[in-house]
């Protein structure tokens, strides 16, 4: 039916607390369409060789194989809170003499913010919808469901969790009302006692036709608010796909959902229907031989296309018989934002230019827009069809792993990912094992990458720095940094007396302390003598 106003667009009826999704409104006793998401984490795929992308493609086939559901999977491309991530990772040192360091290495980083997506952030999002009676059956599948997709995940190198029902309202918002992420400051509880619909928290003010620089509608956009949207379908797939295919379609810097709906098929029905195709195949071979052999034909073959039906229905049953894949109804969609018609079409171009250098034609879906985008979105909604029947195997081929981002809010800048072009912000002591290192060929830049972290600690934390320097680098450089500089030698009047009580102090009993000297002195006469000492040679030490 045609909606009466923007709320009614939303395809979804109710929300929990836990994020499950009533999608459908019917009577009390009627079967209804549930739904629930879940955030996971991208993997290290692209970073991996021939053979470990052969090894992660088949523990992914091995999961989407165990997804007997529809199921959605989005990679979505979305405004990143710029302002929240300067506050976690620019430095905040307020020393005047300071002042002019810590604005240089704030320019820097920022710089490097502003590469990459510019401002956005990749979001991966999977979706699963089944149909039951009530929210409490809903619950309890997708509760069996989740301990097998998460032990699946992590063996992935991913980790899955689950999206609250204000966290999935938030994602709506975000994609409704782009632009205005800020505005949502709502929780559960001001939800269920408010008097406002969630409905008109997150719906746009206005949607209607997006026309063209003649002024004319064409089908092709539509207005959200003022803001183009237009949605994108894939009608053929290619013979082959790339495994990295949706890295390369999401690496634009602009706002894209871009999201793969798939509907499971019951293997029985599969079954079934590729016996009689092949029978109906055999029946037409064995006419077409029969009329040849009436008119004396008998050296002339069958046609190719009936040999190449029967060979491809062959291989389709081996397929399923032998490597135990399954079937599945597969759509691709696209959703392309921005502020102006003109901005909408540069993104087209680019999305659709690089979608066709890997034989993805996608087309635009004319006088279908809303229908489209209210199935592409975050939710189990489906209101397209237009779908094609794929094996696991292919499915799995658009995986959506492309690299692991390193962003540890309250860390330090570590350079850039040279995948995604983002930022690495790490924080060492958040780990269960601080130490690292550094390695790189002579004049690659590890002295300057060392000083670089240096600074950071320097100027971001209030922790003490020893730095060991035997070529003497920073002699000049260490009192600019209201920094002490000590030359141990004979000659210089500086010298380490292993055996010193000022260390005394720091121990719990003398007993702790005469022991730490003792595990000292044995490892320092082990090395000087070469070798591992004796029972005797231990005993002398620790007496004295």
């Amino acid at each position: 039916p045609v909606p009466k106003r923007v709320q009614e667009l939303i395809p979804v009826h109710r929300i929990s607390e836990d994020g499950i999704f009533e999608l459908e409104k019917k009577p009390e006793d009627a079967e209804k369409l549930y739904d629930k998401a879940y955030w996971f984490e991208d993997a290290n795929f692209s970073t991996m060789d021939d053979d470990g992308k052969t090894e992660f493609l088949k523990l992914w086939c091995k999961t989407l194989n165990s997804l007997n559901v529809s199921y959605k999977i989005l990679v979505m491309n979305a405004n990143r809170d710029m302002e929240k991530v300067k506050a976690q990772v620019f430095l905040k040192n307020e020393d005047p003499e300071y002042e002019k360091l810590t604005r240089s290495m704030n320019c820097h980083m920022e710089q490097i913010l502003m590469e990459g997506l510019s401002g956005m952030e990749q979001v991966r999002v999977l979706v699963i919808s089944c149909k039951r009676k009530d929210v409490d059956a809903a619950r309890n599948f997708f509760r069996s469901i989740e301990g097998n997709l998460q032990v699946n995940f992590r063996t992935l190198k991913s980790r899955l969790i689950s999206i609250s029902g204000i966290e999935r309202i938030r994602m709506l918002h975000d994609f409704y009302r782009c632009g205005k992420e800020a505005e949502f400051q709502y929780d559960w509880d001001t939800l269920k006692k408010g008097k406002q619909d969630w409905h008109d928290i997150i719906s746009p003010h206005v949607i209607k036709h997006g026309q063209n620089e003649y002024g004319e509608y064409d089908g092709s956009c539509i207005q959200m608010d003022g803001r183009y949207v237009t949605a994108l379908y894939l009608p053929v797939f290619p013979a082959s796909l790339n495994p990295d295919v949706i890295k390369r379609l999401t690496s634009g810097a602009y706002h894209l959902i871009f999201t793969m709906d798939v509907a499971a098929v019951p293997m029985q029905y599969v079954t079934k229907r590729l016996e009689e195709l092949l029978m109906q195949n055999g029946r037409a071979i064995e006419k077409q031989q029969e009329t040849r052999n009436k008119q004396h034909a008998y050296s002339s073959d069958i046609t190719y296309e009936k040999r190449q039906e029967k060979e491809e229905l062959e291989s389709y049953l081996d397929i399923i018989h032998d490597n135990d894949e399954k079937m599945s109804y597969v759509a691709l969609y696209a959703v392309l934002s921005a502020d102006t018609r003109q901005e909408l079409e540069n993104h087209l171009v680019a999305f659709r230019a690089t979608a066709a250098e890997e034989n993805l034609m996608f087309e635009p879906a004319y006088y279908r827009q809303i229908e489209v985008i209210q199935t592409a979105i975050p939710t189990g909604a489906r209101y397209v069809t237009d779908m094609q029947p794929l094996f696991t195997q292919p499915v799995s081929a658009l995986t959506p792993f492309i690299v692991q981002e390193l962003y540890m809010p309250g860390g330090i800048y570590y350079g850039v990912n040279q995948i995604s072009k983002n930022m690495l912000i790490g924080n060492r002591k958040m780990l269960k094992n601080g130490n690292g290192f550094t390695l790189g060929v002579t004049g690659g830049g590890k002295s300057m990458d060392v000083k670089i972290e240096m600074m950071q600690v320097l100027l971001n934390t209030k922790d003490d720095i020893i730095y060991v320097d035997p070529q003497n680098e920073n002699e000049e450089f260490t009192p600019k940094l209201k920094g002490e500089f000590i030359r141990f030698g004979s000659a210089t009047g500086h010298h380490v007396n292993p055996l010193g009580l000022d260390t005394w102090k720091y121990m719990d009993t003398k007993q702790t302390f005469i022991r730490d000297k003792a595990e000292l002195m044995q490892a320092v006469f082990s090395m000087i003598q070469g070798g591992s000492l004796s029972a005797q040679d231990k005993s002398i030490l620790i007496r004295c």
